[in-house]
């Protein structure tokens, strides 16, 4: 268990704290002054640097740390509270005001348990049910239950502990616009990434653990792992997860052997991993299709948990250097990238509308919605014993990216320009995705719309052979193993009467009977996330 949990009524604090000592950067500061909490990592600072940095900036010093932490400050003296999660908020933080008491969780489920045992009345947010069928996630701030919202990138609440209100504010603040030339751009980006990677490796130095980096096929995990070669850091592990002799395993494992880097593999054949719904929905608090998570928490099953620091990734590297700029110009937000299951939008539409009004900008969007809210499944698993980071995800890489021409990135662009440019070594190997050498972009192109859509073709149309078509199988074993489908359905079965709504509980049944697995799965992972509000387990 990790995080921490508060509520304030009548102008009293009251918190647990679930603080693991020596645990990274944990900290824990209380004077007659001030109550300082934070849990996780924090990439530049070190913990007893802290209390320092608190005298030396004042409350809002949380503002410019980097890393995957949480955490709250109590002014004393003013009777004011800060909660407060990372950049991209990918540490959870869960907030509500309900019957004159405010409540603040790290943990949606037990903050659910809170609200029960206090009598305190609160509703299913059908919005984020339907979210979770048709998006893989929910949007936004949230939750499963109405009343309770998340925290989302650079925001905090300043609560008012003497009149017992809080307001959610915002501590982001943007790049102007981009104004030079591409190649000034690409030497940036470079200085920003390569300064990211120091912070991540630098942390493993500080806490004396072995470095521990996933690799795969795709271009992300392997520029982490060769910028922190090519600035001298030595790698101990890395950690690859797929389908046997799969590309991400082909691709990774030559890498690793031209680099001598001890290379750990954990094959994904066989599926008996997919019906572990609540498993995953537990840790993820119901926000995401437990199907994005399956194969990361199996595979992390299989590593020495104890031995390594952070879990060095390429998270969101193509998604913001590329995959969320559909167009390539500015434009206006579609459901084209947002949408995983198209069945149940319908039911859906008017609250996706309502979301979108308020973007001018659908690669915002995306970076919120797909990047924050669904691609940091990663990130929530580690969580379980490290944290995951990724040099793409420091606030200043972000925020420079987003700031450059929406036509450069397009398509991967820049993406490609940059590696041949500054990191020539990573062009040596194919890209999973195109199944070509990403020498320049023409390469991404062919790939894509011929070269992987043929492959894909020949392995599943004509040999039959799924295995080692994709990184994971996971329809191709549901279908094939009896004892899988009927286990998950004994799950669908026990659980479907704990939905209220005729309307929802129809559509889930629905779903379940004729979408095919990620459709199912999103099904399972609406039922897992009101047992565990419902049922407590």
């Amino acid at each position: 268990m990790k995080g921490f949990n508060l509520n304030i009524l009548n102008g009293q604090l009251n918190y647990n704290l679930y603080l693991k000592e020596d645990h990274f950067d944990n900290f824990s500061y209380d004077s007659d002054d001030v109550l300082i909490v934070i849990e996780g990592v924090l990439l530049n600072l070190k913990s007893s640097q802290i209390f320092s940095k608190y005298k030396e900036e004042g409350t809002s010093f949380f503002k410019n740390l980097e890393g995957e932490f949480v955490g709250f400050i109590v002014d004393k003296i003013k009777s004011k509270i800060y909660c407060f999660t990372n950049f991209t908020a990918t540490r959870k933080l869960f907030y509500t005001k309900i019957n004159s008491t405010i409540y603040v969780d790290t943990d949606l489920f037990r903050l659910s348990r809170t609200l029960q045992e206090n009598s305190t009345p609160f509703s299913i947010d059908e919005d984020s049910m339907y979210s979770i069928l048709v998006f893989g996630n929910t949007l936004e701030n949230n939750t499963s239950i109405k009343e309770v919202k998340k925290l989302c990138n650079a925001e905090y609440i300043d609560i008012d502990v003497l009149n017992t209100n809080y307001y959610l504010k915002s501590y982001q603040t943007n790049f102007d616009q981009f104004k030079g030339t591409k190649k000034e751009a690409i030497e940036q980006i470079d200085d920003f990434f390569n300064h990211a990677v120091k912070l991540e490796f630098e942390k493993d130095k500080e806490i004396n653990k072995d470095s521990f980096a996933l690799l795969s096929g795709g271009l992300d995990s392997r520029m982490t792992v060769l910028a922190a070669l090519e600035n001298q850091y030595n790698i101990d592990e890395v950690f690859c997860f797929s389908q046997k002799d799969y590309f991400d395993e082909r691709i990774a494992k030559r890498i690793a052997k031209d680099y001598q880097l001890p290379f750990h593999f954990v094959k994904l054949n066989g599926g008996e991993y997919i019906t572990k719904v609540d498993e995953i929905t537990k840790i993820s608090n119901g926000l995401i299709n437990y199907y994005g998570g399956i194969h990361v928490n199996f595979a992390y099953k299989h590593i020495d948990k104890n031995k390594f620091g952070l879990v060095h990734s390429g998270q969101l590297g193509d998604g913001i250097l590329g995959m969320f700029n559909i167009h390539p110009i500015k434009h206006p937000v579609t459901k084209r990238k947002i949408v995983t299951n198209e069945r149940l939008f319908k039911f859906t539409e008017d609250f996706f509308n309502k979301i979108i009004a308020s973007y001018d900008s659908e690669e915002l969007f995306l970076t919120r919605n797909v990047g924050y809210n669904r691609a940091v499944m990663g990130s929530y698993l580690a969580e379980k014993f490290s944290y995951q980071t990724s040099p793409f995800m420091h606030s200043d890489f972000l925020k420079f990216t987003q700031s450059l021409p929406e036509e450069w990135k397009f398509n991967q662009q820049l993406y490609i320009e940059w590696i041949n440019e500054k990191h020539k070594k990573a062009t040596n190997y194919i890209w999973e995705r195109t199944l070509l050498k990403p020498t320049n972009n023409s390469n991404t192109i062919i790939g894509d719309k011929f070269v992987k859509r043929g492959y894909n073709i020949f392995m599943k149309k004509i040999l039959k052979n799924f295995e080692k078509s994709d990184m994971t199988a996971y329809e191709y074993y549901y279908q094939k193993n009896l004892e899988l489908k009927a286990e998950l359905q004994i799950y669908f079965d026990e659980n479907i009467n704990l939905v209220e709504s005729f309307e929802l509980k129809n559509n889930l049944i629905l779903q379940f009977k004729q979408g095919n697995f990620n459709e199912k799965s999103a099904v399972l992972t609406v039922l897992s996330t009101l047992k565990q509000i419902y049922i407590n387990e």
